[in-house]
């Protein structure tokens, strides 16, 4: 039961969190892949494709962590606009 706003926030920061996270792996298994496996241009298109593929299922899985992480820390009231004549 989170307003607008603060829902907001939280979903900037893990989808930042995601990115970079997806990133990095699919980058790490890229270079696995192209320097212990080879670079034979019969499978390139299917180790692009399995890549592509670990950087989506990546950034899905590590978005949702992150969202709960982050969630379950609560927003800090600067991010969020406050009218302090609501109260």
């Amino acid at each position: 039961m989170w307003c607008p706003e603060c829902r907001a926030v939280v979903i900037r920061r893990a989808t930042r969190v995601a990115r970079i996270g997806a990133v990095g792996i699919a980058v790490l298994l890229m270079l696995y892949i192209f320097s212990n496996v080879g670079t034979s241009p019969r499978f390139m298109m299917i180790y692009l494709i399995m890549i592509a593929a670990a950087y989506f299922f990546l950034y899905r899985m590590i978005q949702r962590v992150a969202f709960e992480v982050i969630r379950s820390r609560g927003v800090p009231v600067e991010f969020v606009n406050v009218d302090p004549h609501d109260e």
